[in-house]
């Protein structure tokens, strides 16, 4: 996130400009999948200028949320009680309250793409960016890393290949000894000992896998013979059903799927949204609204199989934000935010933050949940801090 003081008529101006003249960084990885017709275009890039006060408003009604968090996952004497939390959260721009959908403790690419942008942007117009979330982000990893696994022990960085490895793996490259980076299953094979990349065994810093084999990763850590840089306390926090234990209303009504109140979803199908808590990359995740009444009922019906595996939630509207289209011009679009919080590594009951935005430029009036970039009608952008006055 970089902070300005100029209004936001001079920052149309500049954003309107298509001054990101490298576009290779949105091509690909962080730009459409290679399955969509756009694949090799780049991906839109926008801004989205928010005051000082709106982001303080933000930072206000998360306190409340991360205070509850640590008081409910941190045992006292551990050095972290994880690295990152992200809240996906909509913002309703006339009132800055927040209302979020999600938590999450992971996700190695998004803010890959918003420090790209941070820095271009905060280039053209001559400010300085305000630090890099990507380095924190590893500064606590390699804390917590320490504390668990020891200090030296070479890291194995597991990803889908669309998730970009600029700054992230740099980062990672200074902090450790060695780091391996592979995205495909030809790159790595399972061992009795854990896996096995240019004949070095490693340990694993992230579940989120290029190739089907979560559950033998799973297998492998849970007989410590791989780690997963994720602490088994603290696994709830890639599970949609943990926000039904936090007390707020900035959090939408969320309850585990339940047979009982099976006539209430049917008649409510329009309101509502269905969830398995432990997916990732907007898999099985059911808007109501968007499908008929036959099939809403086989959504529920084959929930009911393992109610204790889905979630039901209230559906909200994205709110439409002022958004800054590099090389387009201002437009209100539906938007959502990804609020990061970074602990302190000195102090984790304190938090840096830095602010997301995505934004589904289609003409569907629902929010598609599509945070990985396999929808090409979304688009990823960072959020610029101005001091002046909001126009």
């Amino acid at each position: 996130m970089i902070q300005t003081a100029a209004s936001t008529n001079d920052l149309i101006a500049h954003l309107c400009a298509d001054f990101i003249k490298d576009k290779d960084p949105l091509i690909t990885s962080a730009g459409f999948a290679d399955s969509s017709p756009y694949a090799g275009q780049p991906r839109q890039t926008f801004s989205l200028v928010l005051s000082a006060a709106t982001i303080q408003a933000i930072r206000d009604q998360v306190q409340g949320l991360y205070d509850e968090i640590i008081r409910d996952c941190w045992p006292k004497g551990e050095v972290l009680p994880f690295d990152m939390i992200r809240f996906d959260a909509f913002l309703e721009p006339t009132t800055n309250d927040i209302k979020i959908l999600e938590i999450n403790t992971r996700n190695v690419g998004l803010h890959e793409v918003v420090e790209w942008l941070d820095e271009t942007v905060a280039d053209e117009i001559g400010v300085t960016k305000n630090g890099s979330i990507n380095q924190r982000f590893v500064q606590n990893q390699k804390v917590l890393h320490a504390s668990l696994f020891g200090e030296d022990e070479p890291l194995l960085y597991m990803s889908p290949a669309f998730l970009p490895r600029w700054i992230y793996l740099a980062e990672l490259e200074k902090a450790y000894s060695k780091v391996a980076h592979i995205t495909a299953a030809e790159q790595g094979e399972y061992t009795d000992n854990g896996v096995v990349v240019d004949g070095v065994c490693y340990r694993a810093i992230t579940k989120k896998m290029a190739w089907p084999a979560t559950e033998t990763l799973k297998e492998l850590d849970a007989k410590s013979e791989v780690r997963i840089l994720q602490p088994r306390w603290m696994r709830q926090f890639g599970f949609k059903d943990y926000l039904q234990r936090l007390a707020s209303p900035t959090v939408l009504r969320t309850e585990t799927y339940s047979d009982e109140h099976l006539p209430s979803y049917l008649a409510s199908k329009d309101q509502l949204v269905l969830k398995i808590i432990d997916g990732g990359n907007s898999k099985a995740v059911f808007l109501g609204g968007l499908l008929t009444d036959d099939d809403w009922r086989q959504k529920l019906e084959a929930a009911s199989e393992r109610p204790e595996k889905w979630i039901i939630q209230d559906y909200c509207a994205p709110p439409r934000l002022n958004i800054m289209a590099h090389g387009v011009g201002a437009r209100e679009l539906p938007s959502q935010l990804g609020i990061f919080l970074l602990p302190c590594p000195d102090d984790p009951t304190k938090f840096d933050m830095d602010l997301t935005v995505k934004s589904y430029a289609g003409t569907d009036q629902h929010f598609t949940f599509d945070p990985s970039g396999l929808n090409p009608d979304i688009w990823f952008g960072h959020v610029i801090k101005s001091t002046a006055a909001i126009l």
